[in-house]
């Protein structure tokens, strides 16, 4: 599964012109350990981080940031607003529910209408909004 950090250090390799190996070289790592990094198999440690970051010429955060326009996996949120946002889908569906309710009874009373003679409904199920 490949990381947000794996991303960006091929995005910012790529940007260099760097291929896997030459970025390995400078590394003193094989391409193979690159590539996972790539991947997000594994991750550099320690020096190996640092010297990652001085070759790509990018700050160790900046090898961790996610892009601006970018969605986050998943968003933090607290227990009142996840709370509210549990009452508003509450509410919504029960609103679809009532509104289900109503569209069978307006479909009803128009089939009654047309089964007594009144204006000709041809499907009543095509009710307009």
């Amino acid at each position: 599964m490949e990381s947000q950090f794996g991303k960006n250090i091929r995005k910012i390799r790529l940007a260099k012109g760097l291929t896997l190996k030459q970025l390995a070289e400078k590394l003193g790592v094989s391409h193979q350990s690159v590539e996972k990094w790539e991947k997000g198999i594994t991750m550099p440690t320690g020096k190996r981080l640092l010297l990652l970051a001085e070759v790509l010429e990018v700050t160790q955060n900046q090898l961790y940031e996610t892009e601006k326009n970018e969605e986050p996996d998943t968003v933090v949120i607290s227990k009142m607003e996840y709370d509210r946002f549990q009452q508003a889908l509450t509410r919504e569906n029960e609103l679809l529910r009532e509104l289900a309710e109503l569209r069978k009874e307006k479909i009803k009373d128009l089939e009654a209408e047309r089964i007594k003679g009144g204006s000709p409904v041809e499907n009543p199920t095509s009710v307009p909004n």
